[in-house]
């Protein structure tokens, strides 16, 4: 009888380990995120409307992303009027890109979903912006 619980215990905690480690997290040098991702565009959706507002990268609306091998990043940005530097650490596990920013700035932090294909990067996540939440969906091109 504590043959087959073990057995049991041990094949369950192998599916486990299977199933739920089926997209473990690539960072540092194997990731190919690792690169300058410049924006090529956003679309900006307040929750709750079904129009977006495209707005094409110029030298007024711009975001450059640099994810180094060691998980820092640095931002650069310029959007709607706000501007700004950030930089940390970054990781991704599964479809997430996690950029968290240190205090006194930590509600900026972005945990954004991503679709690499190629040199083209989508991110796209929300955030509450002058009591507004509003969906980003921003595509980089790697340069």
């Amino acid at each position: 009888m504590r043959k087959a619980i073990f057995v049991g215990i041990a094949v369950s905690i192998a599916l486990v380990t299977i199933i739920g480690c089926s997209k473990d997290p690539v960072s540092g040098s194997n990731s190919p995120l690792v690169g300058t991702w410049v924006m090529t565009q956003v679309v900006v959706t307040p929750t709750g409307s079904s129009a977006g507002t495209t707005i094409t990268a110029s030298a007024t609306a711009f975001d450059t992303i640099v994810l180094n091998s060691n998980n820092t990043y640095s931002q650069d940005h310029l959007m709607q009027g706000a501007s700004g530097t950030m930089s940390g650490t970054w990781s991704s596990a599964g479809d997430s890109l996690i950029m968290p920013v240190p205090a006194p700035l930590e509600d900026l932090s972005l945990r954004c979903s991503y679709v690499l294909s190629g040199t083209t990067l989508t991110l796209t996540y929300k955030q509450t912006v002058l009591g507004t939440e509003k969906t980003y969906v921003e595509t980089f091109a790697k340069h």
